[in-house]
C-alpha cells in the first residue's frame, strides 16, 4: 500500500494547503475590506467604510457589516448606511475575470445618518464660490418692489436722490442754453447803440441837414457826413431788428420749454411708479416666488445625485466606434466576440430593506451592469411600502437605460398616498416663513430623461392642512395678511414642471394658492401703494422745486434783456423817417 502513496508529495500538498488556508484565515478578509474601501472611495469621491468583511467559500460569497458611503457634498453625512450586505458570486466567471453577482441582500439600510468623522478626502476639490461680484456695500442700489415677501416699497427719498430724473435733466439743459444765449445777447447789445445813443442820431441828422449852399465846399462835406450817418443809422436799425427777431424766436422757445417743465415731474412720477411701485405683482406668482427657491434646491440636489449615477455608467460604457487614442504604455482592453456575451460586472438582483422617516421600504434593483450595450438589459428598480407610519402607501418604479450606444432613456415614477405632515417648511424666507404644522398630502412625481431632454412633473395635493404661525412678523402687514388667509385654507395643490436639460433646467411652479392670496391681499397692497405714491410725489416735488425756481429766475433775467432790446427797437423805429 505504501508503494502507491508518495508520502513526500502528500506532505508537500498538505503543507501548501495549510499555508493557503492560513493565509485565507489571516489576511483574505482584511485584503478584500481594504480593496472595497479604496476602490469605493475612488469612485464615490468621498470615504467608503466597511466595519467587517466575512468570506464564505461554499457557496462563494462576501458579507459586509457596517457599510457607510459618505455623501460627497455633505461629508459629515452618509448617503447610504447599511447594517449588513451579503452577496453570492459566480466562481466560474471569476476565473474568466468577470464579476457576476447573482444576488445581493442589503439589510437595515438608512440614508442621511450622521458620521462620527468627516468622510471628505483631500483629492476631492472643494466647491468655490462663484460670486465674483463686488460687495453689496461698495455700491448701493435701489431694487424695484418685486419681493413678494415684503410690503415695504423702496424709500422715496432714496429714489428721487439716486434716480436720473428727466425733470432735472431738462432743467439742466434749459439752464445751460439760457446761460449761453444770455452771454451772446449781452455781447451783441454791447455792439449796438442803446436808446440814448439812438436819440442822438436825431440831433446829429438835424444839424447835418442845415446846409448853407452858398458855401459849396462846406455843404458838400455836410451832405457826405449826412449820408454816412444815415447809412449807419440804417445798419444799426437792421442789426437791432435782426437781433430782436432772433431773440423773440429763442425766447419763445425758452418759454415753451419752461412750460413743458411744469409737466415733467408728473412724467417722472409715472415712470418711477411703474419701475418701483408694482405691489400688484407681489401675488401674481406667489407660489413661484415663495415656494420656488426651496423646490429648486431640492431639484438641484436630485440632479446632483443623478449625475453621480450617470457618471459611473458613462465611465464604464465605451460607445461603438470609439477610436479615441490610448496611451501606448497603458494599452487598452480588447473585447473579442463572445457566443453569449456578458459584461465584466453584473449584479443580477439587489434586495433592499430600508429604514426611512416614513417607515420600512422593501425594494429590488435588477440587472446592474457596467456595459448595457452588451447585456441589453436596462437597470430597473422598484420600492414599495404598505405598512408605513407616515403614509398609507408608497411606490417607486424606474429604469436607467443605456442599451443603445450614445442614447439614454431614464425614468422614475414616485407615488405616495396620505403622507402625514408634521412641521413641513414651505418657505425658509426670513421675511415670509411659511410652514405646515399638520396635514396630509398625496404626492405624484413623474420624471423622464430622453437624450438629455428633461420632462418632469410633480403634483402635490394637500389636505387637512393647519398652517403654523411660527415666525410670524406682526409688524409686516403683508406677512400678517397672508398668514390670516392661510389659516382658513384646508386644502390646496402645488404643481411643479421641470423641462430643459440637466445643465439648464427650467422650473415652473403653479398653485391654487395664488388666486386665494391675490384676492385677499389686493386691498391691503392697493392702500399701501396709494400712500407710497403720495409720498413719492411729495419727495419728487421737493427735489425739483429749487431747480424749477432757479429756471424762473433765469427767465426773469432774460426779461431784462428783452425790455432793453424792445426799448432800443422802439427808439430806432422812431428814426425810420430819417433814412
Amino acid at each position: 500500500m505504501s508503494k502507491w502513496i508518495r508520502w513526500s508529495g502528500l506532505i508537500a500538498f498538505l503543507l501548501l494547503t495549510a499555508l493557503i488556508a492560513t493565509f485565507y484565515i489571516l489576511f483574505a478578509d482584511s485584503l478584500i475590506k481594504n480593496a472595497i474601501e479604496k476602490k469605493g472611495t475612488e469612485i464615490n469621491g468621498a470615504s467608503v467604510d466597511v466595519a467587517e468583511v466575512d468570506i464564505s467559500l461554499f457557496p462563494l460569497g462576501i458579507s459586509l457589516s457596517g457599510l457607510q458611503i459618505t455623501d460627497p457634498d455633505e461629508p459629515i453625512t452618509n448617503i447610504v448606511d447599511a447594517a449588513k450586505v451579503a452577496m453570492h458570486l459566480d466562481f466560474y466567471q471569476l476565473l474568466n475575470r468577470k464579476l457576476i453577482i447573482s444576488d445581493v441582500i442589503m439589510e437595515k439600510v438608512q440614508t442621511g445618518t450622521q458620521r462620527v468623522i468627516s468622510g471628505k478626502i483631500d483629492k476631492r476639490p472643494t466647491k468655490e464660490s462663484s460670486d465674483s461680484s463686488p460687495s453689496s456695500e461698495s455700491q448701493k442700489t435701489i431694487e424695484p418692489a418685486s419681493n413678494p415677501t415684503k410690503m415695504d416699497l423702496p424709500d422715496v427719498n432714496e429714489i428721487v436722490s439716486q434716480e436720473q430724473l428727466q425733470t432735472i435733466e431738462q432743467i439742466d439743459a434749459l439752464s445751460a442754453d439760457i446761460q449761453a444765449a444770455e452771454i451772446r445777447w449781452k455781447s451783441d447789445l454791447e455792439n449796438l447803440p442803446n436808446s440814448e445813443e439812438l436819440k442822438k442820431y436825431k440831433d446829429i441828422i438835424s444839424d447835418l441837414k442845415k446846409v448853407d449852399y452858398k458855401d459849396l465846399k462846406n455843404a458838400k462835406k455836410k451832405l457826405k457826413e449826412l449820408a454816412k450817418t444815415t447809412n449807419q443809422l440804417k445798419n444799426d436799425f437792421t442789426e437791432i431788428r435782426k437781433m430782436s427777431d432772433d431773440f423773440s424766436e429763442t425766447y419763445d422757445s425758452f418759454k415753451s420749454r419752461q412750460e413743458l417743465l411744469r409737466r415733467a415731474p408728473q412724467e417722472d412720477l409715472t415712470r418711477l411708479k411703474a419701475k418701483y411701485g408694482s405691489p400688484g405683482l407681489m401675488t401674481e406668482e406667489f407660489s413661484k416666488q415663495i415656494l420656488g427657491p426651496s423646490l429648486s434646491a431640492k431639484i438641484d440636489k436630485a440632479i446632483t445625485g443623478y449625475r453621480r449615477i450617470d457618471k459611473l455608467l458613462s465611465s464604464r460604457n465605451r460607445t461603438k466606434g470609439d477610436d479615441s487614442k490610448v496611451d501606448r504604455s497603458k494599452g487598452v482592453d480588447i473585447r473579442f466576440e463572445e457566443v453569449d456575451p456578458i459584461p465584466d460586472l453584473l449584479i443580477q438582483l439587489v434586495s433592499i430593506s430600508a429604514f426611512t422617516s416614513i417607515g420600512t421600504l422593501a425594494g429590488q434593483i435588477t440587472d446592474i451592469s457596467d456595459d448595457q450595450v452588451i447585456y441589453q438589459h436596462p437597470i430597473r428598480f422598484t420600492f414599495n411600502g404598505d405598512e408605513l407610519n407616515q403614509a398609507s402607501e408608497l411606490n417607486v418604479v424606474g429604469k436607467i437605460d443605456r442599451t443603445q450606444p450614445d442614447i439614454s432613456s431614464d425614468s422614475i415614477h414616485v407615488k405616495i398616498e396620505d403622507y402625514l405632515i408634521k412641521g413641513l417648511t414651505l418657505s425658509e424666507s426670513s421675511d415670509m416663513p411659511i410652514s405646515i404644522e399638520t396635514g396630509k398630502a398625496d404626492i405624484d412625481i413623474s420624471c423622464v430623461l430622453e437624450d438629455g431632454r428633461l420632462q418632469s412633473e410633480i403634483r402635490i395635493d394637500f389636505g387637512s392642512v393647519q398652517f403654523s404661525d411660527q415666525g410670524l412678523d406682526n409688524s409686516n402687514e403683508l406677512n400678517r395678511t397672508v398668514h390670516t388667509v392661510l389659516r382658513d385654507i384646508p386644502s390646496f395643490q402645488i404643481r411643479v414642471t421641470v423641462t430643459g436639460t440637466l445643465d439648464n433646467p427650467k422650473t415652473s411652479v403653479e398653485s391654487d394658492l395664488d388666486e386665494l392670496l391675490k384676492a385677499a391681499t389686493t386691498k391691503v397692497l392697493e392702500d399701501k401703494s396709494k400712500s407710497w405714491e403720495k409720498d413719492l410725489e411729495s419727495a419728487l416735488a421737493t427735489q425739483v422745486s429749487t431747480p424749477l425756481s432757479e429756471i424762473d429766475d433765469q427767465i426773469n433775467g432774460v426779461d431784462a434783456i428783452k425790455k432793453d432790446l424792445e426799448d432800443r427797437l422802439k427808439s430806432a423805429e422812431k428814426l425810420k423817417s430819417y433814412f
